[in-house]
């Protein structure tokens, strides 16, 4: 699948199941989650594992830094 190609159906099926998976929810009972709560907290997610990512970068660059000397 391209990203752009899915059909509606299929795109509400996956983040259905990536929002099931991230925060453990059965999905049969996360189906009954309104959908703007949905994306809200899969932009929460987002925006914590980007900051995550940051700042395991920073770390990452900082030990390199470091060995240099």
């Amino acid at each position: 699948m391209k990203t752009g190609k899915a059909t509606p159906e299929l795109s509400l099926r996956m983040m259905l199941y990536s929002y099931s998976l991230i925060f453990h929810i059965n999905p049969h009972e996360a189906q009954h989650t309104p959908l703007s709560t949905m994306i809200e907290m899969l932009g929460i997610h987002s925006e914590v594992e980007t900051l995550k990512s940051e700042k395991l970068e920073e770390e990452t660059k900082k030990q390199q830094g470091q060995r240099r000397l």
